[in-house]
């Protein structure tokens, strides 16, 4: 798995000075137990030969290949000017990749404005039905470079159509998003913001979610 680059020089610090968040979000693995204002977009797939398990979160597909395998890691971050910090206004934040596409190219869902990251789960079963779980592990804090934390729970998110719903990071290591039956595929544009309800010390503070898709 690949690692992004989230370098940003580091602003002068002041007991009020600039805030910049930054965090980045991966997929961990896809577990099975095998070796190896709109309409909710939920699409039946059918059955499969074999047991398949597809996540995106973000940069994954390129709208001609179906479930390829892209080990990018974006960055979502903001921005806070000192003017605003802490004043309970939530700040939207922006995504490093401004465009990511369905890996199935009949559906041709894109999320791109800048903001929106494209949040795909797809589980499939040879016969009959399964269930499947996306997680997401946000328990260690975004950090600065003088050891100050920021919980993930300042960060929220709000879901195009919530199909795969909207939320706030809980800080549990396993926070359960979607239970899904086989075979489907759902998907959601997910817009992240910054609570802004406290004034923390200036600096980048930097952190790492990790999505997950497991079926037994």
């Amino acid at each position: 798995m690949g690692v992004a680059s989230c370098i940003r020089k580091r602003p002068r610090l002041s007991r009020r000075g600039l805030l910049r968040i930054l965090f980045d979000r991966a997929v961990l693995g896809l577990a099975c137990g095998v070796a190896g204002a709109a309409q909710a977009l939920v699409f039946d797939l059918g059955a499969s030969p074999t047991r398949q398990l597809h996540l995106q979160v973000g940069t994954g597909g390129d709208g001609v290949r179906i479930m390829p395998t892209n080990p990018t890691i974006d960055v979502v971050s903001v921005t806070v000017p000192a003017a605003v910090l802490g004043n309970a206004n939530p700040q939207v934040m922006n995504t490093s990749n401004p465009n990511t596409i369905d890996p199935y190219p009949p559906v041709a869902l894109t999320c791109n404005d800048g903001r929106k990251v494209l949040v795909s789960a797809i589980a499939r079963v040879p016969r009959g039905t399964a269930n499947a779980t996306l997680t997401v592990n946000s328990a260690l804090p975004l950090l600065n470079a003088s050891g100050e934390t920021l919980p993930f729970s300042q960060i929220s998110w709000v879901s195009s159509d919530n199909s795969i719903p909207s939320g706030t990071f809980s800080t549990s290591a396993a926070q359960t998003l979607l239970t899904m039956t086989t075979s489907r595929q759902y998907e959601s544009c997910h817009t992240f913001q910054y609570a802004n309800t406290g004034v923390v010390a200036a600096g980048t503070y930097r952190g790492r979610v990790t999505y997950t898709l497991s079926m037994p």
